[in-house]
């Protein structure tokens, strides 16, 4: 059985993870919009919780599924972005 297809599940991705730049992944064919727009949360049977970098891209695909933003300042690089909580929890 798939993981999100399972009601008992609960889905977490968080950055930087999941970098609205994608340089993180080991596997640089993932792209992190294109699964997104391919797989509807709101049709997951399991719980989906996304914490993803503030952008346009984002904010587009899950215009419907934003439950919050928060600040957000890397220590190390100093930059300071924000960050928001996503989910298909009603």
């Amino acid at each position: 059985m798939k993981y999100r297809e399972c009601k008992d599940y609960l889905l977490f991705l968080d950055p930087p993870y999941t970098a609205s730049c994608n340089e993180f992944y080991s596997n640089k064919t993932t792209n992190i919009y294109e699964y997104c727009e391919s797989n509807n949360i709101d049709k997951m049977k399991a719980i989906v919780i996304f914490v993803l970098e503030n952008n346009w891209i984002i904010r587009l695909l899950f215009k419907h599924n934003i439950k919050s933003e928060y600040n957000k300042l890397y220590q190390c690089s100093k930059k300071n972005t924000s960050h928001l909580i996503i989910s298909n929890i009603k």
